[in-house]
């Protein structure tokens, strides 16, 4: 990427998740018999460093606080998609349900970051019927299969008689 002396750049680092300024200081041309090679050298806010060379600066470089902020965005938005579809395929897997949730919003998150596990989810998707019974895993290993109550009314009515 080619930049101005005088630009002001906004780093992303990686580290800290901190956004700070740049200035570039100095332009370097190396015109040499394999090619041209342009470096450039930065200042820090604080002063506290006169120049350093831009390839040094570890995190990434970004021409305006829009585009870190974006950046910023899409990297929270990916980590609760993943936050998100890891409790979806722990659900499923312990309690034998899938939700909507992680399909209705692909839209939402970055397409890449959930859309292996939603595929998963849409394959799996299984809707028990009332009358089917859940199978129970005892303490000493055993299982059991268990027909549940549709309703409050009908789990009180064994009661009430």
């Amino acid at each position: 990427m080619t930049y101005q002396v005088g630009q002001v750049l906004y780093v992303l680092s990686g580290a800290s998740m901190r956004v700070f300024p740049i200035q570039v200081a100095e332009q370097i041309v190396r015109r040499t018999v394999e090619g041209e090679q342009t470096s450039y050298l930065i200042s820090s806010p604080n002063g506290e460093v006169k120049t350093l060379p831009l390839e040094k600066i570890k995190g990434k470089i970004f021409i305006s606080l829009a585009d870190a902020r974006n950046e910023m965005e899409s990297n929270a938005s990916k980590a609760i998609a993943q936050v998100i579809a890891k409790a979806q395929k722990i659900a499923e897997k312990s309690y034998g349900i899938a939700s909507d949730f992680v399909q209705d919003s692909l839209e939402l998150y970055d397409a890449d970051v959930i859309a292996e596990p939603a595929k998963k989810l849409s394959k799996k998707k299984t809707i028990m019927k009332e009358s089917d019974p859940m199978v129970v895993t005892l303490p000493d290993g055993s299982k059991a299969k268990v027909n549940l109550p549709t309703s409050i009314d009908d789990a009180l009515s064994p009661m009430q008689n």
